[in-house]
Parts: structure tokens; sequence; C-alpha cells
């Protein structure tokens, strides 16, 4: 199955270690939806992770991380907050904190002359209210970045934070490369783009 291989590397690129998947040592309860028509395949994996810091009792996130060939959303749940009513100063430390422990906020990508270069992803929002959307790049055009890293969304829902990675491949040999959302699980998941 193409989609989960491709899923490993994916996973590893947006979330920290302890936020992934595919970690040996967490239970993980994984579905698959292959494509029906117009919608495309879909995994999900729901787990939970607890986050011990010396002095603070253990936190525990439930995760749910929903992808498709194109993008990869990880819905995060702390059970003793609501973010929806929380003052906005602490509700941005909450943002924070949780992206620190969830999301690869500094990684390595490749730049337009294929060398690594790294990045740092820092979120960039208007009033944190219920429904509001926050970006690390809110200029950045999904269908016109660079790389993967160019941009990662987060928002506020049902008082609970999401995170969306947008899965852009950097050019290939000058072609541009687009998941087949209805193709990822049968192999054909990395087609490339027709030239312009």
């Amino acid at each position: 199955m193409g989609g989960l291989n491709e899923s490993r590397d994916w996973t590893h690129r947006f979330l920290t270690d302890a936020a992934n998947p595919y970690r040996p040592d967490i239970e993980v309860r994984r579905s698959v939806r292959p494509t029906d028509g117009d919608l495309p395949d879909v995994l999900r994996h729901l787990f939970s992770i607890s986050i011990h810091e010396p002095g603070r009792q253990p936190i525990t996130l439930a995760l749910t991380i929903t992808e498709t060939a194109e993008w990869l959303r990880v819905d995060v749940r702390r059970s003793d907050l609501d973010l929806s009513i929380l003052p906005e100063s602490q509700c941005a430390a909450a943002i924070a904190w949780m992206a620190e422990h969830v999301l690869r906020l500094r990684g390595l990508h490749l730049d337009m002359s294929a060398k690594d270069t790294p990045h740092v992803w820092t979120f960039l929002h208007g009033p944190l209210v219920e429904g509001s959307r926050f970006s690390t790049a809110p200029e950045e055009e999904e269908f016109r970045m660079w790389s993967w890293s160019d941009r990662v969304d987060g928002g506020i829902l049902d008082g609970h934070l999401f995170f969306l990675g947008f899965k852009h491949i950097e050019p290939f040999h000058g072609r541009q490369m687009f998941g087949q959302s209805l193709h990822w699980f049968d192999g054909k998941g990395g087609e490339p783009a027709p030239p312009p």
C-alpha cells in the first residue's frame, strides 16, 4: 500500500517523534477508507501521548491524525483545556505548548538548489477565538508553495486545536509533483504534474 509508506515519511516530516503514530511503543487505532468516486483515500490514526515535564503532572494529549495524499490534519484534544473560553494570552501559550510537543517546528527541507535548508515554524494569528484560523505563512498560497515546509495552518474548533500540513513535494527535475488523492493506496500517489 503506497499510502502507508508515504504516511510514515510525511508524519516524520511534520510531527515530533513523541507525536508520531508509527512509534512502536504506543497503541494506535488505524483505519483506512479507500476512495469511492470523488472522495479521496483517507488514512486515520487515533492515539494518546503523555507529556512529562519536571515538577508537573503528566499531561495527556488525544491525537487524531487524518491524512490524504495531499494533506495531513492533526486534531489535538486536551481534556483539561477548552481553548474557546481561555483568555487570549493563555490560549496563545497553550497553542504554542501543544505545537511544540506535536509539530516538528524546526527541521530541514530542500531549497530551490536541492540543498537541505533549515526552517522554523512560528504561528501568526489574530484574535484566538472559537472558529479562528492561523498560519505560519498566511501569505503563501497553497498551490504556489515551493515546499511542504513553507506553510502550516492551525485553528480552534469546538474548543480544541487542529493543525493542517500540506503535502507539497519540492519540484523534481523541474517538474512539480502532486499526490493523487484518488490513487494514494494503489501506489499511484506521486504522479508528476503535466508541463505547463
